[in-house]
């Protein structure tokens, strides 16, 4: 997750991290400290429903505040800074067609 704040330069976009069912202290340890270091951009939402990925992903997309979503897994790696840049201005490009 610090890799996507740290490298991406696009300036207006929000995190919301759906925990589904994680039991590990350091992962809730980890919650606290991105969302109390990053509040203006990261939160953290809780799905207490059994596992169902399409419903935790709808339940993310409705507590999401975006005009664009971009739905991404934690194995995702950015690489380069401007990643995010080029999504968004595809998707305005489609838009303004």
């Amino acid at each position: 997750m610090n890799q996507f704040l740290q490298k991406t330069i696009y300036p207006n976009y929000e995190i919301v991290l759906v925990e589904n069912n994680s039991v590990s202290p350091d992962t809730f340890q980890y919650y606290r400290k991105l969302t109390a270091e990053h509040s203006d951009r990261v939160r953290v939402i809780t799905w207490n429903g059994k596992f169902n990925f399409s419903a935790i992903i709808n339940f993310g997309v409705e507590a999401s505040r975006g005009e664009y979503l971009l739905l991404l897994n934690n194995d995702t790696e950015v690489i380069t800074p401007e990643w995010l840049n080029r999504l968004v201005g595809l998707c305005v490009e489609k838009r303004s067609e």
